[in-house]
């Protein structure tokens, strides 16, 4: 493509999201829990986290999940935290307000076993890296958010 052709913008497809407090801690939960699952080497702490996982999708309100809503969940995992920046907490509603609430408490209080039973295993290493073009043309107020958001 040569320097000032014309090109065509892909907007995408929008999808209509909302955001329960409950179903997305709920989500984040046992995201992490399967990727420990998935991860780990010990085939004792494999199982139980499959066991406690199986546990509370059964108690959530959840009977199926469709190719489209998997995809969108994938789509959403990389803009989660700007949706969460303009989503008010307050905001938690919906007619299964109390499976998620039982799924959460029977996840935490699983967790809060299997932490006392195996306790800490392993090291995390966390490394990262930030690129911020402070120097680009913001106003002072906006690059100081931006680096504010980063650390």
């Amino acid at each position: 493509m040569a320097f000032g052709e014309k090109v065509s913008v892909n907007r995408g497809e929008p999808y209509y999201v909302e955001v329960v407090s409950g179903v997305f801690e709920l989500w984040i939960r046992l995201k992490i829990i399967n990727e420990l699952r998935r991860l780990t080497h010990y085939e004792d702490l494999r199982v139980e986290l499959g066991q406690t996982l199986e546990e509370a999708l059964r108690m959530s309100p959840f009977r199926g999940v469709s190719r489209l809503q998997l995809e969108v969940a994938n789509e959403f995992d990389s803009v989660q935290a700007e949706l969460l920046r303009v989503v008010p907490e307050e905001y938690v509603a919906g007619p299964f307000g109390a499976e998620i609430s039982e799924a959460l408490r029977h996840l935490r209080g699983r967790l809060a076993e299997l932490r006392d039973e195996y306790g800490k295993r392993g090291r995390i290493y966390a490394v990262a890296h930030a690129h911020i073009d402070a120097a680009w043309l913001w106003d002072f107020d906006e690059t100081r958010r931006k680096i504010a958001r980063t650390f």
